[in-house]
């Protein structure tokens, strides 16, 4: 990598945030649920560290921003599914607040992953202006 680069650094800290927050949730919050939701934690587990290791990469190979992001953006919705499948029924008014919040960061990661798509490559000292 060229040292005059851009590095897409607000789509790297909306995955990085997201990714983290996925696997925090896999890894703390969900085995406290016990039983044969092994499959919702291994989703979760997954999908945060697909996102997190897409951003860490983004930002060291700026240059494949597409693969990342297209990483970044498919593996956001996975957190998603994986939390439908520990829900018991859909009269269970507890998991309203966390699936909110999965999907606030789930968003967050989908908006990391798109920016990444759409980041241009130019170098740090032949930006143009518009007029």
């Amino acid at each position: 990598m060229k040292g005059n680069e851009v590095r897409p650094v607000k789509a790297v800290v909306l995955s990085l945030v997201s990714g983290l927050s996925f696997l925090f949730v896999g890894l703390a919050v969900m085995p406290a649920q016990g039983g044969w939701l092994r499959l919702a934690i291994s989703l979760m587990v997954t999908s945060g560290s697909l996102i997190t290791l897409s951003a860490i990469f983004l930002h060291k190979y700026p240059k494949h921003h597409a693969l990342w992001g297209t990483i970044i953006l498919l593996s956001s919705p996975i957190s998603l599914i994986a939390y439908a499948f520990r829900t018991y029924s859909p009269a269970d008014t507890t998991i309203i607040v966390p699936v909110i919040t999965i999907m606030i960061f789930m968003f967050i990661g989908m908006i990391g992953g798109a920016l990444a798509i759409t980041h241009a490559q130019e170098e740090k000292g032949r930006r143009h202006k518009l007029r």
